[in-house]
């Protein structure tokens, strides 16, 4: 099966500071799979979704979506940063329909699916709302559903919920975890929470400090769908061990 995602002999160097961020990089993600990167905070795991949704080029390397060279990957992904970003002055809906009006999609197509995905996850009743009555985590949800809308192929998520309370991130994790299994997408997920990266994936990466290069990679073999209960399973706190002992190393 082609992967949905090859990053092959990836490299990427700041040529005014001479900063080297990662050396010969390569992964992969197949259609529909859930992966994760744990590292240590700096060792170039945002460079590197820069680089995948075409915010910035790689010094050297190749980039793949469906086994063919991407040099221009711009709109290709869904490509979600740990802040919403929601524009206060939209509502829901206009939010959400933001990068259909990008891709000049016509306005009453996209508002029809904008509000049938609405329903669909039980946000309706949001819809006319403005961004500043939304909670945190509702305001990620609306942000994810934004990534998503155009983009179910492919989704580049940089800690989403790395700013939530425990409570809101477990209930967003699991809403996640939800959403991916209706639409099947390919999820490319940043985080630094190991227990977030066991629950959520179907195989995590493991980066080094900088130059990053990849120290481990490893298979979830827990059954979807998953609870929180699952992390307590021996296979999960194994992994978990296996994990911490790899980033502390």
């Amino acid at each position: 099966m082609t992967p949905k995602l090859s990053v092959i002999n990836l490299t990427k160097t700041f040529l005014k500071t001479k900063s080297n961020v990662f050396n010969s990089i390569s992964l992969h993600i197949d259609k529909g799979e859930f992966v994760s990167i744990v590292g240590p905070s700096g060792c170039g795991k945002s460079t590197l979704f820069h680089i995948l949704a075409g915010i910035e080029e790689p010094t050297s390397g190749s980039i793949l979506f469906n086994g063919q060279i991407q040099k221009n990957r711009k709109g290709k992904s869904g490509y979600m940063f740990q802040n919403p970003l929601l524009l206060p002055w939209r509502t829901v809906l206009e939010n959400l329909l933001l990068g259909t009006d990008i891709l000049h999609i016509p306005k009453k197509e996209s508002s029809k699916y904008a509000e049938k995905l609405l329903q669909k996850f039980d946000l309706s009743e949001y819809k006319n709302e403005y961004p500043s009555i939304l909670s945190g985590g509702m305001k990620q949800r609306i942000a994810l559903l934004r990534t998503i809308i155009f983009h179910q192929d492919l989704l580049l998520l940089d800690e989403p919920f790395g700013a939530l309370d425990a409570l809101t991130r477990l209930s967003c994790q699991l809403w996640l975890l939800d959403v991916w299994q209706k639409y099947k997408s390919s999820i490319f997920f940043v985080t630094h929470d190991i227990s977030e990266a066991i629950l959520l994936s179907n195989r995590i990466y493991v980066f080094s400090g900088r130059p990053a290069k990849i120290i481990g990679e490893f298979k979830v073999s827990l059954p979807y769908p998953r609870k929180k209960e699952d992390l307590m399973n021996k296979k999960a706190v194994t992994l978990e061990k296996k994990l911490l002992k790899l980033l502390l190393s």
